[in-house]
């Protein structure tokens, strides 16, 4: 079956009339030479000496379409090799490319309108197909081989990378270094300071955490991130004259928040991931379903 890409290729176009061609030739030669046997028509040429069963060879010339079919075959057969398709750079990849391109199209305008509960039920097929050997089923982690997305966009991942950093995001600061140490004389002070911080940080996307209290949190924040991540949260350092100094914390635990990433991919103190759209196998509606997937349909929060 031959896709609609095929029609609008040139080189494609010129083969299919080329074969077409050829395979009328070669009907008509076959009719025509039927038709001479059926009538057992004499050319008039001298017989050569070999005669079997009333067929004898001849040495009468071929018929004039059999000289034009040897002809286009050997200057088509050139064409084909020289200048059809290496000059004009076809390739079945790029080819491949472009119909996966025109699937996802296809495949956006299809589910343009659809439900959060759709796009929830597609994120979570996604998931399982593209996500799962690394993060799990459960989508934890899989006891630290990849990051815990349950925990994800809420107050014990806010902990986590208080204690362990962060780094790979993609921001003028390459790493956030460990704040946790710094967050209190004793252990029991660092681990409420922390827990506000955290409940601080979900405030920003405009979501209330189940435990820490953000009012004190706002504190901790502006002592210890706001050089970085700006006094509004969202990555403008240095009194917000530094854009894309860090990562935009209005935006964490959002399904934007989590396209980013699962976009351009993310080194991290645990391994690479990769870059999906490096890959090139989702649409943006599918971007969207497996980022809503991520952001709500696995936390904890």
């Amino acid at each position: 079956m031959f896709s609609a890409n095929f029609f609008m290729d040139h080189e494609s176009q010129i083969t299919l009339l080329a074969a077409v061609a050829i395979a009328a030739v070669v009907a008509w030669l076959l009719l025509f030479v039927i038709k001479r046997v059926k009538n057992q028509e004499d050319d008039g040429g001298e017989i050569l000496g070999h005669e079997w069963d009333g067929i004898a060879e001849r040495n009468n010339s071929a018929p004039k379409m059999m000289h034009v079919l040897m002809v286009g075959g050997v200057l088509f057969s050139l064409w084909y090799g020289l200048v059809g398709y290496p000059l004009g750079s076809f390739s079945q990849i790029t080819q491949y490319n472009q119909e996966i391109k025109d699937y996802q199209e296809t495949f956006d305008k299809n589910w343009d309108h659809a439900s959060e509960e759709d796009m929830l039920s597609l994120g979570e097929s996604l998931f399982n197909s593209k996500c799962v050997s690394c993060h799990g089923y459960t989508g934890d982690g899989q006891g630290g081989k990849a990051a815990d997305l349950v925990a994800f966009g809420g107050v014990n991942h806010v902990i986590y990378v208080l204690k362990n950093g962060s780094k790979g995001m993609g921001k003028l600061t390459p790493e956030m270094p460990a704040l946790y140490v710094t967050l209190g004389e004793t252990e029991e002070a660092k681990a409420e300071t922390a827990q506000n911080l955290a409940a601080y940080v979900v405030s920003l996307s405009g979501r209330t955490a189940k435990m820490g209290n953000s009012e004190s949190g706002k504190e901790a924040f502006d002592l210890n991130c706001i050089a970085c991540h700006g006094e509004d949260g969202k990555g403008n350092g240095m009194g917000g004259m530094i854009p894309n100094m860090a990562a935009d914390l209005s935006q964490y635990g959002t399904a934007p928040y989590v396209e980013a990433i699962i976009r351009s991919g993310k080194k991290g103190h645990i391994g690479q991931m990769p870059s999906f759209e490096a890959e090139g196998t989702l649409s943006d509606i599918q971007y969207k379903a497996l980022s809503l997937f991520v952001a709500k349909g696995l936390v904890e929060n």
